[in-house]
């Protein structure tokens, strides 16, 4: 999905499509699918105006999946 100029990627556990969430002064991203979501990224905790939105997207997509995030590898 594409947020303004932020491209969110699938999410990373059922492959659901995500969505930003603007809320108070502060952004996080969630999936439709399985409603797993960011942590809350307060605007007054960054560095510049937007910053949040900016950290909500790049954690989104620089999370694992559970086989990635487990260490699991499959055996030939």
């Amino acid at each position: 999905m594409t947020s303004g100029e932020h491209v969110l990627k699938p999410c990373p556990f059922c492959g659901g499509e995500a969505q930003l969430n603007s809320v108070d002064a502060g952004h996080s991203v969630s999936c439709f699918e399985c409603g797993v979501e960011t942590f809350f990224i307060k605007e007054r905790y960054c560095g510049y105006a937007g910053e949040s939105k900016v950290v909500a997207v790049a954690s989104w997509n620089e999370r694992k999946s559970n086989d990635e995030h487990s260490g699991k590898k499959e055996l030939v």
